[in-house]
């Protein structure tokens, strides 16, 4: 039986103990995605309850990549500076940083974000949030370019200081929705294997931080969604290392 009070190592990264905080969504930076005194108070706050990591919030990676209102980015390097701020504060208060990178693929409401770029998705599918409109469906050179925006978001928030990455790849994101058989409605290589995806932004990862350098896959285990859905036992077989 685990003991949730001893030190658990993650990677090169010591964990005084077993417990996380999770990265909840708190819409709490300016609406450009800068971190904000407010943002600050709060994972202050969070460090302060003893949990050995505190995990920030899905930080979105490129523009067209934003989920929702006031969400946290990384999208260039006029970012760092505050995120930096993020992560010595967490750790100032008693525990690790992890920050959880993010592309929200076809859940956004383009009239509510109101930036002028249309959501997209692995195919052209109904959008989350305004199902009478249409996602638009990433071409190869598009997919390639937001693996390398994975790259950049990496590189930056390990400059800025965080010790561990978080992915979001369930529940809807865009990683999920490239993993998804009824999302992903592809004829190409991005559909014929569904994880492909996955592997090549995980592979971009692994080259922006190193190899000892801990990536947490954060992952829908069942979508409860048949026929196409994937399952647990799917999720056993397909997803995780054997």
């Amino acid at each position: 039986m685990y003991k949730f009070a001893e030190p658990f190592q993650l990677g090169k990264l010591r964990l005084k103990n077993r417990f996380v905080v999770a990265p909840e969504m708190r819409s709490q930076c300016d609406d450009l995605g800068y971190v904000n005194d407010r943002i600050l108070a709060s994972y202050a706050e969070e460090a302060k309850g003893g949990s050995a990591l505190v995990t920030v919030q899905a930080t979105y990676i490129t523009p067209e990549g934003q989920g929702f209102r006031r969400h946290l980015s990384v999208k260039d390097d006029s970012y760092i500076s505050g995120l930096h701020e993020l992560a010595y504060i967490i750790k100032r208060n008693g525990a690790a940083s992890a920050i959880q990178l993010f592309h929200a693929g076809c859940i956004p409401n383009p009239a509510k974000l109101g930036h002028g770029l249309r959501p997209v998705g692995p195919s052209e599918i109904p959008i989350f949030t305004a199902p009478s409109e249409m996602c638009q469906e990433l071409d190869d050179d598009d997919i390639k370019r937001i693996i390398v925006a994975y790259y950049e978001a990496a590189r930056r928030v390990k400059e800025a200081g965080f010790e561990a990455i978080d992915i979001h790849a369930g529940h809807g994101g865009l990683i999920h929705q490239f993993l998804s058989r009824t999302l992903n409605k592809r004829s190409d290589k991005w559909g014929q294997e569904t994880e492909l995806f996955s592997l090549k932004v995980l592979e971009a990862l692994r080259k922006a931080v190193g190899d000892d350098y801990p990536i947490i896959w954060r992952i829908s285990a069942d979508e409860f969604s048949p026929p196409d859905g994937y399952t647990l036992q799917d999720t056993l077989d397909r997803f995780l290392p054997k």
